[in-house]
C-alpha cells in the first residue's frame, strides 16, 4: 500500500517541523470521528506516513490546508 509523508508543513509553514506535527495531532484529535476512521485505516498517533485515504480522511475534516 502505498504511503505518503504527513504534510503537516502545509497546515503550519510558519512554525518547525516538529511542532507542525504536534498541531496537526491535536486537530486531528478534536473529532473522534476522524480518529476513528484513521485508526480503523491503521493510522496511530506517533505515525509519520499515511496512505492516500488517511490524508483524504485530514482533508475532508479538517479541509485542504
Amino acid at each position: 500500500q502505498r504511503q505518503m509523508c504527513i504534510r503537516d508543513r502545509m497546515y503550519f509553514p510558519n512554525i518547525s517541523q516538529k511542532s507542525a506535527t504536534m498541531q496537526l495531532l491535536k486537530w486531528i484529535r478534536v473529532s473522534d470521528e476522524l480518529v476513528g476512521q484513521l485508526e480503523k485505516s491503521g493510522w496511530h498517533p506517533g505515525k509519520k506516513y499515511l496512505t492516500p485515504r488517511q490524508k483524504d480522511y485530514i482533508v475532508g475534516h479538517l479541509g485542504e490546508p
